[in-house]
């Protein structure tokens, strides 16, 4: 009886060992890809504590904050129309936008997202994601666009907490 408790507990450590290895091991690949990925490449454009950031574990408490933040880009990257419309309805994020002003031409858009970090304290923070996206006429011809599938560009949002809704103050972008 005895013996047997002693197994049990034996694989329970092993089990829980092996699960704190395969953490450290998946975490250890996410912040070399992320060093490769974004780190050498972009040097120039952030300074070195900037990006430092993009190591920083998005914990669940703020990850709500996070993907509504994230909403709020991946629409305004969709939206077409007018310069004020944009403007009025995501502010800063409104550079993303398909506007007409400009492509008068526009039928549809593309584009693809990705969250990398984020942090919030207070009534400031910041958020980085990756982009990639085209404009394209009816003809289905790219009209204009930024990053290609293999390099996306590098952002990161500069945000303020104002009357309990964060607000993107400034935008760093890497092209």
């Amino acid at each position: 009886m005895q013996a047997t408790r002693h197994k049990k507990i034996r694989y329970a450590f092993i089990a829980v060992l092996a699960a704190v290895a395969t953490i450290l091991l998946l975490w250890g690949t996410r912040n070399a890809f992320l060093h490769i990925q974004y780190k050498y490449p972009n040097q120039d454009y952030f300074a070195n504590d900037t990006y430092s950031e993009i190591f920083h574990i998005t914990y669940p408490s703020t990850f709500k904050t996070a993907s509504k933040l994230m909403k709020q880009v991946d629409e305004a990257f969709s939206f077409i129309g007018t310069g004020f419309e944009a403007e009025k309805r995501f502010g800063e994020l409104s550079r993303y936008s398909a506007l007409i002003e400009s492509y008068p031409n526009v039928a549809c858009e593309e584009h693809r997202i990705n969250f990398i970090a984020s942090s919030f304290h207070n009534n400031t923070g910041y958020l980085w994601f990756s982009y990639y996206n085209r404009l394209y006429d009816n003809n289905h011809s790219s009209i204009s666009g930024s990053g290609s599938l293999m390099g996306e560009c590098l952002v990161r949002l500069t945000l303020n907490n104002v009357n309990a809704e964060w607000i993107v103050e400034n935008i760093e972008e890497h092209p």
